[in-house]
């Protein structure tokens, strides 16, 4: 007998919005995002130090693109391999 998630999962979460943040829905509009404690002031260390890395990684799958020769939508980076196990084969556990 398969196990199926879906059927303990009740409608309205089914439907809810994945989560979205201000760095996606302002992007190139706003400079400073104070609710992710971004320091408005820069940083005395080179550019960027002072914001969260991109959540989507884009410029990391970009240069590995280019180097490896694959689409960036071919690209995938995990938080380890483990994460990449658990997303392929989410029944294992």
């Amino acid at each position: 007998m398969e196990f199926n998630i879906g059927k303990l999962v009740r409608e309205n979460i089914k439907l809810m919005a994945p989560y979205s943040s201000a760095r996606h829905e302002f992007s190139g509009v706003a400079t400073i995002f104070l609710d992710a404690n971004e320091n408005s002031f820069g940083s005395p260390l080179p550019e960027n130090y002072n914001r969260y890395p991109d959540p989507l990684q884009f410029k990391l799958k970009e240069k590995i693109s280019t180097i490896k020769g694959v689409p960036v939508e071919n690209t995938f980076l995990g938080n380890g391999s483990d994460e990449a196990i658990d997303l392929l084969f989410p029944d294992l556990l």
